[in-house]
């Protein structure tokens, strides 16, 4: 799973599932309770297999969930919704092919640029 279509390579974590056949192209949201059970999946299958890959995307599903799931003031949100909420188009608060060259700029914080672009606080995505 981690090397297809739903694995978000840029914002970690798992969306919940594919728009295409093939796998390929994910729907861009991502539930909780997904998080979870795939974050216990890769830990427990890293300790069985001790190969660094399961221990890694447990500790990306983690990495998202905390930065980008949970509230300041406690708790965490259920989901990222796929859709914005934004009448702007789809560069910089969803993945999108335009967005990407955010990431190969040297000392740009790409979660922070899209903050102030879009005002959607720490719910943006890169």
């Amino acid at each position: 799973m981690r090397l297809g279509g739903i694995y978000d390579q840029l914002g970690y974590g798992f969306h919940r599932y594919s728009t295409d056949r093939e796998w390929l192209v994910p729907h861009f949201e991502k539930m909780l309770y997904d998080q979870a059970m795939l974050a216990l999946a890769y830990l427990e299958t890293y300790q069985v297999s001790g190969k660094k890959i399961y221990a890694d995307t447990a500790r990306e599903i983690f990495t998202y969930v905390l930065r980008d799931m949970s509230h300041t003031e406690g708790g965490f949100y259920s989901a990222e919704d796929a859709d914005s909420g934004n009448s702007l188009p789809a560069l910089g608060c969803f993945p999108s092919p335009a967005s990407f060259h955010y990431a190969q700029e040297p000392g740009v914080n790409c979660h922070d640029d899209c903050a102030k672009r879009h005002q959607h606080g720490s719910h943006c995505r890169i």
